[in-house]
Formats: structure tokens, sequence, C-alpha cells
């Protein structure tokens, strides 16, 4: 196939740039937009089981507060509120440290045990240029009387962003999952899956999290509190240089929403643990497997097209993509860098096709330009062109008669005359040694520009010669022959009816009988002789291409018939189908050639429409697809609509939509034939 080259490289460039791109930081962009933006367009989930009490600036201005010195009483206060409320569980996102100890850390141990489902949250400082950090656990009373403590962490990825749980260190949980472990979640059970990546759920938008001033709750009835997961947390807004901030950039950030407290992102990992609700990845080296496949599939299927239906075709891939990433996204909590696919590779492979067709239009053009000059058979009209003049027999040496070429004896033939001319040779009405009237075709080496073209005509010959035997609509070969001395091969063929008195031949009067002579004005040939005529030729056609081989100049001038059946002529253009690292040359005629150019089978079914086109309607083949309007006097209308379907489907441009072979064809011909 003459595509594959194009789409071998549309393939391997597709490929590399999906793992170029998810492999090295280059590609970062597209994997985290991956993830989010279907959250920005997910639907939105509810948070309602979680409260948040915020130590908020209006809170520190309220009670007379500072941050760093915050009476540990008015936390006590506040417990004594929640227990009477019955809070199913307190997460304080506030970190006592054991070098704070205070005076009423008795009251606050207190207020931590009556309650009895509190958990505390301990440092954690990262070591400067090492793996690791240290740990500093909330002072000691109080984690004694706390039902558990874990790291206030957070992970961000490489654009700063959380989208991450972060579930501690190794030696030590997280405070998400102490707290999820305390409020008795099913997902925290198996320390030994702790430490998997998990990534966030969001509860919906901006702020959908419930969110109360530290200040207010203080005076809130404690019914508000009745079965709430409560995380007490927060900072004001940095006031000094180097003060920690408190404000994380989400996946929400992107299109302007504020930024999340910790301790709000804390919940959020708190409540994907409780509901065993979580994002995961595709494993990396499935993500990979994936990418490779799609770059493969798509660098092969956009080659194979031209450019403006393979921008169709990438338009429905990148929006089924998009469609099918968020549904997994939102229905299936599952999610891979499916941007890399469809905002890399899609076009990548898209360009490729473009790049590569374009080049294949050049080659052509300059192909044509070139075969018109040097492939045999391109600059005759006709298989069997109208008489030329007597030619005497030559002597056996001689080649040439000053500017006039003649031919050397064929052994046990007589030359009668000319009767086709070609760019490499000549076609000659002959007598053989018992009278029989043949065609002998003589090919001349001086004729190409060097020896390879020459061998390659003659081996195509080699192979065609015991096919032509063995299929009655094929041009049969009766003998092959060479003198290297003199420079030539010739081949001897069955000679085709006239095209006036069919099987009695005038050697004087001569003219091949050719399907381009038959065709009649519209409404074009009678079905009853239509549907048999291509019935044989698609069968002929499926047999040449079994055999590996195929014809490349389908036209009605290379349809003769012998003894009155139809059979495929010029057999010089018939050559060896288009394979690895092997190109056929580009010959055909305008009209009959394939879109995608001669060389391979499907190439040979588009010719062949064309010629049954012809034939149906009787109209030139530049009228493709009309048909003649002579519905209301045609009595055979309607198969010859049918035949018209048939011509439509082999002439299709695009290659997967024609007839996938001439068995095809022929099986749809036959089913007319019972008709």
């Amino acid at each position: 196939m003459e595509n594959r080259p194009g789409a071998r490289v549309g393939a391997l460039v597709t490929w590399l740039a999906g793992w170029v791109l998810v492999l090295l930081p280059v590609g970062n962009g597209l994997v985290h937009y991956s993830f989010d933006l279907p959250v920005l367009l997910g639907p939105k989930a509810s948070c309602d089981e979680v409260l948040i009490i915020h130590l908020d600036e209006p809170s520190l201005t309220e009670l007379s507060q500072a941050y760093q010195s915050f009476d540990r009483t008015l936390h006590a206060q506040l417990l004594r509120r929640l227990t009477a409320g019955h809070a199913a569980l307190v997460v304080f996102d506030v970190y006592f440290p054991e070098s704070d100890p205070r005076p009423n850390d008795a009251e606050l141990a207190e207020a931590i045990r009556a309650h009895g489902r509190v958990v505390l949250a301990a440092d954690y400082s990262p070591l400067p240029g090492l793996i690791g950090g240290e740990t500093g656990p909330p002072l000691r009373v109080l984690r004694e009387a706390a039902a558990g403590w874990g790291l206030s962490v957070l992970t961000r990825d490489t654009d700063a962003i959380v989208r991450r749980h972060d579930d501690g260190t190794e030696d030590f949980p997280s405070l998400p999952w102490i707290a999820a472990k305390a409020a008795g979640a099913t997902a925290v059970q198996d320390e030994r899956l702790r430490l998997q990546t998990r990534w966030l759920k969001f509860c919906g938008g901006d702020r959908s999290m419930p969110t109360l001033s530290y200040y207010l709750a203080l005076q809130a009835p404690p019914e508000q509190f009745t079965g709430k997961y409560v995380f007490v947390g927060g900072k004001p807004k940095t006031r000094f240089l180097h003060d920690e901030t408190d404000e994380f950039p989400t996946s929400h950030t992107h299109l302007g929403g504020p930024f999340m407290s910790g301790v709000e992102i804390h919940a959020t990992t708190f409540l994907n643990l409780v509901r065993g609700e979580w994002l995961n990845r595709i494993a990396p080296e499935r993500e990979l497997l994936l990418l490779a496949l799609a770059g493969i599939v798509l660098g092969i299927s956009l080659a194979m097209v031209r450019p403006l239906p393979g921008l169709a075709v990438a338009s429905a891939v990148l929006v089924l993509t998009s469609a099918v990433a968020c549904l997994l996204f939102w229905h299936a909590d599952f999610w891979f860098s499916w941007l890399i696919l469809v905002g890399a590779q899609v076009p990548c492979a898209w360009i490729s096709a473009v790049v590569w067709n374009t080049q294949k239009l050049y080659r052509h053009k300059t192909a044509r330009e070139r075969d018109a000059r040097d492939l045999p058979g391109a600059a005759s009209g006709t298989a069997f062109p109208s008489p030329g003049p007597l030619m005497p027999p030559a002597a056996p040496s001689q080649i040439r008669s000053g500017a006039t070429r003649v031919v050397a004896s064929i052994p046990d033939f007589a030359l009668i005359r000319r009767i086709g001319q070609g760019a490499y040779g000549e076609v000659y009405l002959a007598r053989n040694a018992i009278g029989l009237l043949q065609a002998v075709k003589v090919i001349y080496r001086d004729k190409f520009a060097s020896a390879d073209p020459y061998e390659r005509e003659f081996h195509g010959i080699q192979r065609y010669m015991p096919v032509s035997l063995n299929h009655p609509s094929l041009v049969r070969l009766l003998h092959v022959g060479r003198n290297d001395d003199a420079g030539y091969f010739y081949y001897v063929m069955e000679l085709g009816d006239d095209a006036v008195t069919g099987t009695e031949i005038d050697p004087l009067r001569y003219a091949a009988r050719t399907l381009a002579g038959e065709l009649p004005q519209p409404p074009g040939l009678p079905c009853g002789t239509c549907v048999p005529l291509f019935v044989a030729l698609t069968e002929a056609l499926h047999y040449l291409h079994l055999e590996r081989l195929v014809h490349r100049d389908i036209k009605p001038s290379n349809i003769i018939f012998v003894r009155g059946i139809p059979k495929f002529a010029d057999i010089g253009l018939v050559t060896g189908v288009a394979e690895r690292g092997h190109e056929v040359s580009y010959v055909g005629t305008e009209g009959y050639i394939a879109p995608e150019g001669p060389g391979t089978p499907a190439a040979d079914v588009f010719s062949l429409g064309r010629v049954l086109y012809e034939a149906v309607t009787g109209l030139h083949w530049s009228k493709f697809p009309e048909l003649p309007d002579l519905s209301a006097g045609d009595a055979e209308w309607p198969i010859r609509q049918q035949l018209h379907r048939i011509a439509c489907k082999a002439c299709e441009e695009e290659v997967g939509r024609r007839y996938r072979s001439a068995e095809e064809m022929h099986l749809d011909l036959r089913q007319l034939q019972t008709m």
C-alpha cells in the first residue's frame, strides 16, 4: 500500500510525542489539566457531614486574641459545646507543641477526654536537601487525652497545586487518615494500603464546604453540631514577610476560584476516606501502553485518508476521547492523561498525515511526468490502435534502418503488420508456423533509461504468463522469448476478435474489438449484457489479485473480446502488488486512477468501477456519479440503479468505504444475475 511509509512515520511520531509528554516535565501541564478540567466541569457533591470552624481574622478580632498565643481555655470551651451537641468527631488542625506548655492545658485535656473522639495535629518539617523530615508530636498531656494524632501535611504537584492525598510518612500517618480511623472508616482499616496514591475527589466548587467562624461557634446552639465531623483550624492571612501561608491552590483555582485552607483540604481528604471515594490514576506502565497504542492507531488511520476527511476523523476522536475521559472521572473515579492524546497526539497524527499526503501528491506529479515518457503502453491510447502500415520481414540481426525501426525476426512467426505502439515497444499481427493469426509484442531495451526497468518488465511477464493460462478472462500468453544480443524481448498473445467481423480476421483491415467500441449512449449497455460481462471481469480480477498481481490501467480500451469472451488486455502494465519497501510506478489513465494511486487491489477495483459506471449509464466518466434521466422509458431501470450503486461503492474515494476486494464486487453482481 502506497500510504504505508506515511502511516509508519505518523505512528512513530505520534507515539513518541505521547511518551515524551508523559515522561518528561514538558508535558506536566497537559497531565495536570487532564485532572483539573473534569474537576471544574463536573457535578457538585454535598459535604454536609463536615463543618469547618475557622480560626479566621474576625474571630481573632472579636475574641481579642493573637494566633500564636491563642487562649486554650477557648478551645476547651468550644469542645464542651461540641460535646453537648454530640459532634461525631472533632479534628484540631491546630498544633500544640511540646515546647509551649500552658497553665490551662489540663482544662483542655479534660475537655478532650470528655468528648472521647478528638484527633490532634502533629507538625512535620522536611529536612532541606535530604529525604525525610522531623516530626513534632502534640503536647503529651493533650495527646494522651486524644483519640489519636496525625501529621498535618499536604502534597503539592510541580505547579504547587494540591491534587493528591497526603497519607503521611512510613512511620506516622496523616491527620485525615487518623481522623478517618477514629470515625470507623472501612478504607483505613488495612494499614498496608495507607501509602497508596489517592487523588482528591473535591466536594464541588469553591467554598462548597460548610464553614463557621470560631467566635460564632462559641455562641451557636449545641444542636448545630449534632452528628457533624467538626474540623477546627485555619489561620489569618499572612501578616509578616516570613509567615507561612494557609492558602493553597487547587483545581478550582484555575477558573478564578479562591484558594483553599489547609483544614478544608484535610476535611476533603477525610471525607474521601470515610466515603471510600477518591480518584485513581491508571498505572504508569498501562498509561504508557495506552498512549503508545493510541499513537500507532492514530498515525496509521489518519495517514490512510485525505487531510479534510482526516480532520473530521481527528475532531471526532478528540470529542469522543474527551467525553469518555470525563465520564470515567465523574462516574468511575478514574483518570488518565487524556489531554496528551487529545491535545498532542491527535494534532500530531493529523499534521503528519497532511505532510505525508502533500509529499505524496508531489511525488505522484513528478512520477506521472516521468512515467509518461518511460513506461510501456503509456503513450498508447488503446491496447490495439488502428492499423498501421505493412511491415516486411527484416534480417535477423537488423535493429534499425536509418531513422526507422524494424524488428528482428521472431522464430516461427511472420510479422504481418504493426497494430499497436507504446513507449517501449510495438504490437504486431503475426502468423505462426501452422498459419494461425496471433499478436506479438516486442519490448526494446534501448527505449529504457537503464537495464533495471527493462528487466522488471520482463520479470512481470514471467510472473503473468502461468497465471494467464488459468482464467478465461485474462489475455493468454502463449510464448515468451528474448534476444539479448539484439536488445529486445517479446511475447506472443492470443488475438482479439475483430471489431467488425468478429472471429473472421482480415489481416489488412484488422482492428481489435474492445469495450470502448461497445459503449453506447445513455442509458448504457443492456443489463442482460452488462451483468454477465462484469461478473466475468470481477472474477478474473479477483483471481489476478489472489496471485499477488495488479493491472494498474483498467479502462474500456484495455478490455478486449476473444471469441466473444471479455478479457483484460495491455498486460505489460500487470505487476506485483505494492508491498513493504516496494512502490510500483505511477501509471494509468486519467479518470480511472484511484485517488490513492495505482498499484493495489483496491485501486484496480476503483478503475473497474469507473468502467462499470460508463457501461451502465452510457455517460463519460467525468459525469460520475450522475445517472441519465431515462427512468420513465427504461424497463431495466431498477437493475440499472443497482448496477449504478455497485459502481459507486467501487469508486468510493476512501479505501475503507470501497469494496474490500474484487470478490465482494463479484458477489454483488452475481446477486443481480439471479434477479
